[in-house]
């Protein structure tokens, strides 16, 4: 009687220790970086100083087609390219810059800027507002504008560097309201008319405000979206009555 009572409490301290072990916390591992989890403006700040950790460094947007957009306010200065989820820790931005060690958590994003080498870490909050709806869900990517009509003609005449022809123009809409033309050339440097803002106009339907960021936007300075679908954007162009004909870059 006394060894099964014996064999008895060894049992149960067995099955303590086995359950104990079950329980046990599995060690925290980073999920993988899901593309939806990021699309959206980041707000960039530096988490480690200790005396201005709200001091903004400037603005991350990724957008759904694989665009990224990041704008340093010192000096102001933006980077339009295509972005790539590499792994579960890092996402490439164009050809040379990342971002490394990236943890998200809720609306916040943490990471180290690659760019050569780690400049520093960061903390980027997500703006709630720069989700896209509607039409702007399909305007809010990289176009690239066609030759027909005469597109790039149009833009080669307003184009501040034209020692060499234009080849391609590309212009992005975001969802936080920016708007960036580019035009590349035969060397593969392009200029830029410089960053714009924009927003559906208040009174016109289907029609864009565009302004210089320094000014206030003009209800009389507009462009019409006369079709907008997955494939296809066709808009007037700038102080011209041609339409202009664009496919997006990414689907």
């Amino acid at each position: 009687m006394k060894s099964r009572l014996v064999c008895f409490i060894i049992c149960l301290f067995m099955v303590a220790c086995n359950k104990e072990e079950i329980n046990e916390p599995e060690p925290e591992e980073h999920s993988s970086l899901v593309i939806g989890d990021i699309i959206g403006k980041w707000d960039i700040r530096y988490p480690d100083a200790p005396t201005n950790g709200d001091l903004l460094f400037g603005y991350l947007e990724f957008l759904s087609d694989s665009t990224f957009i990041l704008t340093m306010l010192s000096p102001d200065h933006t980077t339009v390219g295509e972005f790539k989820v590499n792994d579960n820790r890092s996402i490439g931005l164009g050809e040379n810059d990342s971002l490394l060690n990236v943890t998200v958590k809720d609306d916040s994003l943490f990471f180290d800027l690659f760019a050569g080498e780690v400049i520093d870490k960061f903390l980027a909050v997500k703006d709630p507002k720069a989700i896209p709806a509607g039409a702007s869900k399909l305007l809010c990517r990289e176009w690239s504008l066609n030759k027909k009509d005469g597109g790039i003609d149009i833009y080669d005449n307003h184009n501040r560097y034209s020692e060499k022809e234009i080849i391609e123009a590309k212009v992005v809409f975001s969802a936080s309201g920016f708007y960036f033309w580019r035009f590349f050339k035969g060397d593969g440097l392009y200029s830029t008319f410089g960053r714009e803002n924009w927003d559906w106009h208040s009174n016109i339907d289907d029609a864009i405000r565009y302004w210089d960021p320094r000014d206030e936007p003009d209800n009389n300075i507009y462009q019409t979206i006369y079709e907008l679908t997955d494939s296809i954007l066709i808009m007037s162009g700038y102080e011209t009555s041609k339409k202009l004909y664009l496919t997006p870059v990414r689907n």
